[in-house]
C-alpha cells in the first residue's frame, strides 16, 4: 500500500501502522506517496476494513492506493518454487 500522509503526521502515522501485526513492513519514500508497506490480510473484505477502519482513522492520512500481489516468487532472500509446492529454493548469490 502506498499513502499520501500530512509531512507532520508522517511518524506518528508510520509508528501506528508499524505497531499493527498484519503490518509486514512500513517506510517513509519519496515521490507521489510518502509512506509505503505491506499488510498481510486473509480476504477482500479484511482489506476493505483496514483500509475503512484502521488506516482510515489515522489522523494525516490523505490517501490510499492498494495493488494486490497475486504471486510471490521471491521474499527477502527466499526464492519460491515455482511450481507452488511451498518448498523455498536455496538462497541465491551474487
Amino acid at each position: 500500500m502506498w499513502l499520501r500522509v500530512a509531512p507532520s503526521r508522517l511518524e506518528a502515522v508510520g509508528r501506528a501502522l508499524a505497531a499493527r501485526p498484519n503490518v509486514l513492513n512500513i517506510a517513509a519514500t519519496t515521490g507521489h506517496s510518502n509512506l509505503s508497506g505491506e499488510v498481510a490480510v486473509a480476504s477482500d473484505e479484511a482489506l476493505y476494513a483496514f483500509i475503512t477502519e484502521d488506516v482510515g482513522q489515522l489522523c494525516g492520512v490523505a490517501a490510499v492506493d492498494v495493488s494486490d500481489g497475486l504471486d510471490v516468487i521471491k521474499r527477502g532472500s527466499l526464492v519460491y518454487e515455482p511450481d507452488g509446492s511451498g518448498r523455498i529454493a536455496e538462497p541465491t548469490s551474487g
